[in-house]
């Protein structure tokens, strides 16, 4: 195989290689399209948005819960649920373990949970 037909072969492998780019780019660009518009993305993806002027605020609670006593309702290691006058609060603990129907006390707010610290009932 001379000079010319090597180069010609290899400009034939090319223009092939080429045109499965150009075909496989078309395909996923229409595809791309169609997707956008179709009910399974609607299922799949979040297509709303929300503008920069909202922000993102996340649940905070107030600083009168400090004081106030409840009941662990999950375990506490050191994360868990806490209920306070009937309504149910994420908590944590100082480090230790709170076992589930243990007393507690609010001892701060951090966040978006509440410091609690078990007690004794006299």
């Amino acid at each position: 195989m001379d000079l010319g037909e090597h180069l010609a072969q290899s400009l034939r492998i090319a223009v092939v290689v080429l045109t499965v780019l150009a075909g496989t780019s078309l395909v996923l660009l229409l595809g791309s399209m169609y997707l956008s518009k179709s009910r399974l993305l609607r299922h799949l993806a979040l297509l709303k948005v929300q503008a920069p002027q909202q922000g993102y605020t996340a649940r905070t609670y107030p600083v009168t819960l400090i004081g106030q006593q409840g009941r662990a309702q999950t375990p506490l290691r050191p994360a868990g649920k806490v209920t306070i006058q009937g309504t149910r609060y994420d908590a944590k603990s100082p480090g230790t373990y709170i076992a589930p129907g243990t007393a507690v006390v609010v001892t701060d707010v951090a966040g978006t949970s509440l410091v609690v610290q078990a007690i004794a009932w006299s």
